[in-house]
């Protein structure tokens, strides 16, 4: 592990320094492996200036590891990982909490990024809460992929996204 690490933390330490620290995003974070941990904690004491983002799955926040049914598996190395950071670093990392959205939030959300009234994006919000429940970061994913497909396209003399009519 050590010669991995010590690459690895060489390799990142050329993308980050005090003013511009390197951010890691480990989605699904609950599936983390007990190497990755380990790798993690020992970057953390190289001295890498990183922020480490864990995205895990919302039934397993709040949730307590003391030996229970997590027990050995990849919430639990998700949760020894926090406990390691919350010791080394008092005062972080920080929990913030980001619920699935209602059908109003979504609709807000995708009226205020589409630039359209929310009565106009009913349809795609509908399609949205079904395919994410409500899940903001899916719901970011699947956006942009019906961008990339040409769903919504940009009109800039309009300064608005438009929902394109479907066959």
């Amino acid at each position: 592990h050590s010669r991995l690490a010590l690459f690895v933390a060489e390799f990142f330490a050329i993308f980050s320094d005090y003013d511009t620290p390197l951010v890691l995003v480990l989605d699904d974070a609950q599936l983390i492996d007990a190497d990755s941990v380990a790798l993690l904690k020992e970057l953390a004491s190289a001295g890498i200036h990183m922020l480490v983002v864990c995205v895990v799955e919302d039934n397993l926040c709040g949730a307590t590891f003391d030996g229970g049914p997590h027990a050995g598996t990849p919430q639990q190395a998700i949760f020894d990982l926090t406990l390691y950071f919350r010791q080394k670093l008092p005062g972080y990392p920080i929990d913030l909490y980001v619920p699935p959205l209602d059908a109003a939030g979504l609709r807000g959300l995708v009226s205020e990024v589409l630039r359209m009234a929310p009565q106009d994006v009913d349809l795609t919000v509908e399609t949205l809460l079904h395919a994410t429940e409500g899940i903001p970061f899916y719901a970011r994913q699947v956006m942009t992929q019906l961008y990339r497909t040409g769903v919504f396209p940009y009109h800039p003399e309009r300064e608005a996204w438009v929902i394109a009519p479907t066959a």
